[in-house]
């Protein structure tokens, strides 16, 4: 038996709208990281995360080629957008020594490593050339 999770089947554009947000949360984060995203305030991240949002909304035009490119953003992208909203909504800072931008960079990538494999096998579980493991 298997178990179909968070599979939309052929044609499903989903995937790569969270890739793309996922990758401009990345690009976000080193806007930030370098000093060219203030996030002194809640509101310093509307405009940016809404630019976000507007690109992705562009991502089903490449779709699957998106979606294949970096299953292992959206792990990554779910970690730095927390990141971005603490320092936002904190007294931390994202510089590149500061204990927050060290926790988010270890957490986004043991996040990555760990459940990109996993995601491929929920958004591809026919596809042979993707699957980790044998079929029951």
């Amino acid at each position: 038996m298997t178990v179909l999770l968070a599979h939309a089947g052929e044609g499903a554009t989903w995937q790569a709208l969270l890739t793309v947000i996922a990758v401009g949360m990345l690009v976000l984060f080193v806007l930030a990281l370098v000093g060219r995203l203030r996030l002194d305030a809640p509101g310093d991240l509307t405009l940016p995360v809404a630019a976000v949002a507007v690109i992705a909304s562009l991502a089903p035009i490449a779709g699957d080629p998106v979606s294949d490119a970096a299953p292992w953003a959206v792990p990554a992208g779910a970690v730095l957008l927390v990141s971005l909203v603490v320092a936002a909504t904190t007294s931390r800072q994202l510089t590149v020594r500061s204990p927050l931008t060290i926790a988010t960079v270890v957490l986004a990538v043991v996040a990555s490593l760990a459940l990109a494999p996993l995601l491929v096998d929920a958004w591809y579980p026919d596809d042979p050339a993707l699957a980790r493991s044998a079929p029951a």
